[in-house]
This record gives C-alpha cells, sequence and structure tokens, in this order.
C-alpha cells in the first residue's frame, strides 16, 4: 500500500516504526507498508535514532499564520498599472456599513 502523502506521523507511529526496526523481525519495505511512507524515511527516522538515542518526532513545517487586517482584506492591485484599487466584494461591504 503506497500512500505517500504530506500528512505527519504521529509520535506513536515514529515509536511504532523504530520499535520495530529494534526488534528486527520486520524489513523497511514491510514497515513502510504498515504505516504508509516510503522505505527511505523508515531508514532515516531509524539512522536519527541511533545517532541520538531520541526518537524526534516532526514538527508543522512553516510560519505561523498571521491574520490580515480587514483594509487589505479587500484590496486588490491592478496588474497593468499596479495601482491599488477597492474589489467589488469591498465597496458592497462599505455600501452596507
Amino acid at each position: 500500500m503506497k500512500r505517500y502523502g504530506r500528512s505527519m506521523l504521529s509520535e506513536d507511529q515514529v515509536k511504532w516504526i523504530v520499535n520495530a526496526k529494534l526488534e528486527g523481525k520486520l524489513t523497511n519495505r514491510e514497515i513502510a507498508s504498515v504505516q504508509g511512507v516510503s522505505t527511505r524515511r523508515v531508514q532515516q527516522l531509524y539512522s536519527e535514532y541511533k545517532s541520538t538515542e531520541v526518537i524526534r518526532v516532526q514538527k508543522k513545517a512553516g510560519r505561523h499564520k498571521q491574520p490580515l487586517p480587514e483594509q487589505v482584506k479587500y484590496e486588490t492591485k491592478c496588474p497593468e498599472s499596479g495601482n491599488l484599487f477597492m474589489s467589488p466584494i469591498s465597496l458592497i461591504m462599505k455600501s452596507a456599513e
């Protein structure tokens, strides 16, 4: 079963992978198939565990999302001139106020 998605492994899944490798009963391919990751990812997790003796789980990647100010939400840039103008939605919302 190949399903290498972009979802992250939970702490329990990472522990299971490392423990399965330590026991030595399953191959990398079998472990990867059960957890839905690539065999290379199984090797990376085990290699990291061997070198640090710590099971580390990745955190969510990227920046924290900053909310946009209300004024900026409805502004749009004109592709030709580069000037800012108010979108039709913002004009409707302004007239409703």
